[in-house]
């Protein structure tokens, strides 16, 4: 009876147990922020500093957040936001590094350049996307969430525009709608074109 019982819990532990998802370890001074446009709470991300990621796309914001030193003192430095895309395989195990700074001028060259890697659990490189979102003022009271989804709304309708502008049909209906203009109103036109030339 007692070997019928641990086999009925033990089968349905295994029922129960969740299907094991794609994880990132970030180095220790990376902190996670936004994880595919959701804010990422600290119970979210294990001792490690490893979080559980889709199979399949991801985007992932992160800061640095490292102790350097400005005239003799240490200080803590906190960067801009980093906002990466990226693929994970099914059950991958990614970590996301950066070469450490020490001074604060290497940490605004950092600024200025940022570079991370991303590897899988056998070091070789994964692909990825990066741009680093600016912000001015305190670093501590962003809105992380909110500037992620700006972004990603403003990349979003410039995808939309570029897709009209490059439709045959959208230029066809110009070139059409401008020959149909009388020469003094295409005259105006080039002229008002001209003097919004970006």
């Amino acid at each position: 009876m007692m070997k019928k019982i641990i086999t009925i819990l033990g089968l349905c532990t295994l029922m129960s147990a969740p299907v094991l998802a794609a994880q990132i370890t970030l180095q220790s001074e990376l902190v996670p922020r936004v994880l595919n446009g959701e804010e990422i709470y600290p119970a979210q991300i294990s001792a490690q500093n490893t979080i559980e990621i889709d199979n399949g796309e991801n985007q992932l914001a992160m800061t640095v957040g490292q102790i350097v030193f400005e005239d003799g003192k240490r200080r803590k430095f906190d960067s801009q936001l980093l906002l990466l895309t990226f693929d994970a395989q099914e059950h991958a195990k990614l970590a996301l590094t950066y070469d450490k700074f020490r001074t604060i001028e290497e940490a605004k060259a950092f600024e200025k350049n940022p570079v991370v890697a991303l590897t899988d659990e056998n070091g070789n490189k994964v692909s990825f996307s990066m741009v680093q979102l600016n912000k001015g003022g305190l670093q501590g009271f962003r809105d992380y969430q909110r500037e992620v989804a700006d972004y990603r709304q403003a990349v979003n309708k410039e995808v939309m525009q570029k897709r009209i502008v490059d439709s045959p049909v959208v230029t066809q209906t110009l070139k059409t709608s401008f020959n149909e203009l009388s020469r003094e109103d295409q005259q105006a036109f080039m002229q008002w074109a001209m003097s919004n030339l970006k």
